[in-house]
C-alpha cells in the first residue's frame, strides 16, 4: 500500500461510489485508515480530502484538454433533476490519434438558474472554455426534444458562426486587398466573392444538431398510448393501492412482487407496470378475490 494508492482509493470512494466527504471523519472509517495514515505520515480528513478530490479533477481536466486539442468533437447533453436539484451532463466523442473512438465526460454541472436555452448555452460554453475547447471544434451536439435544449443548440450554432465569421473577416480586412485603394473593380469583386465563399464554408461547418432517437421514439409511443390513458390511469392507481400496509401480508405470504408505479418522466414505466401485472396475473386475480376493492377489470 502506497500513499498514492490510499488517497486514490478514497477519492474513488467519494467521486465514484458516493461516499460523502464527511464519511472520511466517521469513527469507523478513521479506525480503518488511521493506522495506514500513521505508517505513511499522512493526515486524512474531510477538509484535505476535498483538496485531493479537486486536485485529481484538475488533473483529469488537463488530460482531457490534451486529448481533444484540435480534434472534432460530437457532444451529448442532457439534464437530470431530482430532489430540487438539477445537473447538466456533457460528454464528448472523438477519434484519437490511433483512429479509435473515445468518449469522455466533460462535466456534470449543477444548474443554478431556470433552464432557458440561453442559460444552458452559456453553461456549455463555460465548460468548453474551461477545457480549452473552441466552439469551432464541435461537429455535432445530440440533445433531446425539449424546446430549451433545441434553443440551446440553435444559439450555440449562431454564436459560433458569428465569432468565426468576425475572426475570419477581420483578418481579411487587415489584408492589402481591402485597405489598398489602388485595386481595380474586378479585383475587388474577386475579394468579395472569396469572402462570400468563405462565409458559405463557415455556415456549412456549424455544429449539426442531432435529436436523440430514443427520446423521439418515446414521444411517438407516448402519443400512441394517449388512446389508452383511462385504462392506464386505473392501473396506475391500483399499483399505488397495492403498497398499502393492509395488503403487505398477502404479498409476503404469496410471494408476489409489487409492480412498478408509472412516472410521467420515466421512459417505459407504463410498459414495465403492464408487464409486471401480466406476468403475475394469477397472483393479482387472487388478490382481487381476497380484497374486492382491488379487482382488476381493465
Amino acid at each position: 500500500m502506497s500513499p498514492k494508492r490510499l488517497l486514490g482509493g478514497l477519492v474513488k470512494m467519494i467521486s465514484v461510489n458516493g461516499l460523502p466527504l464527511i464519511g472520511i471523519d466517521w469513527e469507523g472509517m478513521q479506525d480503518v485508515i488511521q493506522p495506514l495514515c500513521e505508517a505513511m505520515n499522512l493526515t486524512v480528513n474531510s477538509h484535505n480530502m476535498r483538496q485531493y478530490v479537486s486536485k485529481v479533477a484538475a488533473g483529469i481536466d488537463k488530460e482531457i484538454s490534451m486529448e481533444v486539442e484540435g480534434r472534432l468533437l460530437s457532444l451529448k447533453a442532457d439534464i437530470a433533476s431530482k430532489m430540487r436539484r438539477s445537473v447538466l451532463g456533457l460528454n464528448a466523442q472523438f477519434v484519437d490519434s490511433k483512429g479509435e473512438l473515445q468518449k469522455r465526460t466533460l462535466a456534470v454541472a449543477e444548474l443554478a438558474e431556470r433552464h432557458t436555452g440561453a442559460y444552458l448555452k452559456d453553461e456549455v460554453f463555460r465548460i468548453l472554455d474551461h477545457l480549452g475547447i473552441r466552439p469551432q471544434q464541435i461537429y455535432s451536439i445530440s440533445i433531446d426534444n425539449g424546446s430549451n435544449m433545441v434553443k440551446m443548440a440553435s444559439l450555440m450554432a449562431k454564436e459560433t458562426l458569428e465569432d468565426t465569421g468576425t475572426y475570419e473577416f477581420e483578418e481579411d480586412l487587415e489584408g492589402e486587398e481591402i485597405v489598398d485603394g489602388n485595386h481595380d473593380e474586378d479585383e475587388r469583386d474577386l475579394v468579395v466573392e472569396g469572402m462570400l465563399q468563405e462565409l458559405e464554408s463557415i455556415v456549412s461547418h456549424t455544429a449539426v444538431t442531432v435529436r436523440c432517437g430514443a427520446h423521439t421514439v418515446q414521444l411517438v409511443v407516448s402519443d400512441a398510448c394517449k388512446e389508452y390513458q383511462p385504462e392506464l390511469k386505473k392501473l396506475s392507481k391500483l399499483t399505488v393501492s397495492y403498497q398499502n400496509v393492509k395488503y403487505k401480508n398477502f404479498f409476503d405470504v404469496s410471494g408476489g412482487r409489487y409492480p412498478p408505479t408509472p412516472v410521467a418522466t420515466r421512459w417505459n414505466s407504463n410498459y414495465l407496470m403492464a408487464v409486471s401485472l401480466l406476468d403475475q396475473k394469477d397472483f393479482f386475480d387472487k388478490l382481487g378475490q381476497e380484497f374486492k376493492e382491488l379487482v382488476t377489470t381493465t
